[in-house]
């Protein structure tokens, strides 16, 4: 029986998603804070209306910090993505299956960079559904090398068998 691993795939700029999350924080923790204070109804900055985010607007565009850390009142919009489940068939290629799952795990170092060998923040640049992923270098984190190869190097015993694709 095949064995399923799965991957986690964010589509769009991960480190710019994440700095507008905290600038956008931060402004929720003043609206927390302080919104009581302007007589706001919510202590959620999502919640507040578009007249009372208006004056929050007009507020912070007054405040030093707000405007030095450009803070973020409307909610950052959500990555896309999603996850895609692998099929492995341990029987015909079981070293090839444990390596894979290792690099979708994480936990391996790489004997010659001494780096972590896992798909975290690795870039995948084309996806066949059905079919398969590409990705870049684990050991390098860009596209320069295409994952496959450097499976192959890392990998003594890679199987490549079309039908299991």
């Amino acid at each position: 029986m095949p064995r399923e691993v799965f991957l986690d795939i964010a589509l769009g700029d991960i480190a710019t998603h994440q700095d507008e999350c905290a600038r956008f924080k931060l402004a929720q923790d003043w609206v927390s804070r302080w919104g009581s204070t302007y007589g706001f109804e919510s202590s959620d900055i999502q919640q507040l209306s578009t007249t009372e985010k208006d004056t929050l607007r007009d507020i912070l565009a007054n405040d030093p910090s707000a405007q030095k850390e450009a803070w973020m009142i409307d909610a950052p919009k959500p990555l896309g993505g999603g996850r895609i489940v692998i099929e492995l068939f341990d029987k015909e290629c079981p070293k090839t299956c444990d390596n894979f799952t290792a690099l979708c795990q994480g936990g391996r170092v790489s004997k010659s960079s001494k780096k972590p060998l896992h798909y975290k923040s690795t870039h995948m640049f084309r996806l066949v559904p059905q079919f398969m992923v590409q990705g870049g270098d684990v050991t390098r984190g860009n596209v320069q090398r295409v994952g496959c190869y450097v499976q192959r190097i890392l990998f003594r015993g890679w199987i490549w068998r079309r039908q299991y694709l």
